[in-house]
């Protein structure tokens, strides 16, 4: 008899890198926070707002690595920005 796969078998899966559109259990486990702190995260405009499809939220993985980068650069201002300086 064939036995259904736990929560822990489907987020262990055999590739070798993540998914490229994420649910909040994933994209919150692959930057290491619980689920409501990836939604305050969002909140406070730190990570990326999800795409909603078809009533599920779901957040993309390349959008989710700019976040990060952002945040390891820490905050810069428009004018910074806009002159190159960071």
């Amino acid at each position: 008899p064939r036995v259904s796969k736990t929560v822990a078998d489907k987020l262990a899966d055999s590739l070798a890198y993540p998914p490229r559109m994420m649910r909040l259990s994933r994209v919150a486990a692959y930057i290491d926070v619980s689920p409501s702190t990836f939604l305050r995260m969002v909140e406070e405009g730190a990570m990326p707002k999800p795409v909603i499809r078809n009533g599920l939220r779901m957040w993309d993985r390349i959008e989710v690595d700019s976040a990060c980068d952002d945040l390891k650069e820490g905050p810069t201002n428009t004018y910074d920005k806009a002159m190159g300086l960071k």
